[in-house]
């Protein structure tokens, strides 16, 4: 059965795909409690865009680099660089909104045995610390677990609280399901799933990517 914010995309000779775009407000209702795989995205704010500008230019782009160059002769150099690449230098165009959610860079791409629970969780921890300040560092956390969820969502909320920019309801989630009704078990569907991610994140290189 289709939710409301299914897609479904017909191309002809059996070849069929389909996926969900849920925004943020509506995870905890319209996610099913299915395993699948997730990617987090933002979108261009319809109103007052320019106030999202230095939130998304801290999120997408890195504003330095550590780095250390060897040539011959035993010659070496390191050092900062600071990029003098700016986004935004020809200002916020009226196609850019559209741009901007039809190509859709992805924040973070993950799976879950439970997409809904794992993606609540998600939006709880980034609340949390969107507003406040970890006691702990982040640290790398196995896939599809509390941990993990807790250290994507202290990630993006410290963008968020860093950049001083706190409109979390632009952020959006697509994702896609499996089901487990078609003879696989449970291991079977995850490990499917699993190397579905792996071979995600390695291609697009999210913002948020495993560490």
């Amino acid at each position: 059965m289709s939710g409301k914010f299914d897609h479904h995309f017909d191309f002809g000779f059996g070849e069929r795909y389909g996926h969900a775009v849920v925004p943020y407000r509506a995870i905890e209702t319209e996610v099913p409690s299915r395993p699948g795989l997730y990617s987090w995205h933002f979108r261009l704010p319809r109103e007052r865009a320019e106030e999202a500008v230095p939130f998304l230019s801290s999120l997408f782009q890195t504003e330095e680099l550590e780095v250390s160059v060897r040539a011959n002769m035993r010659q070496r150099w390191s050092g900062t660089l600071r990029s003098d690449t700016n986004a935004f230098e020809h200002g916020l165009s009226a196609a850019l909104g559209a741009a901007f959610f039809a190509v859709a860079y992805p924040l973070y791409i993950g799976i879950s045995v439970d997409l809904r629970t794992r993606l609540k969780t998600h939006k709880e921890q980034l609340e949390l610390y969107k507003d406040k300040i970890p006691a702990f560092p982040w640290s790398s956390q196995p896939s599809d677990t509390d941990g993990e969820s807790a250290c994507f969502g202290l990630r993006v909320g410290e963008v968020f609280r860093s950049a001083r920019y706190f409109e979390t309801e632009w952020l959006y989630v697509k994702y896609i399901t499996t089901d487990l009704d078609d003879g696989r078990g449970r291991e079977e569907v995850m490990s499917d799933l699993r190397a579905a991610e792996t071979t995600c994140n390695t291609l697009f290189h999210p913002v948020f990517g495993r560490r």
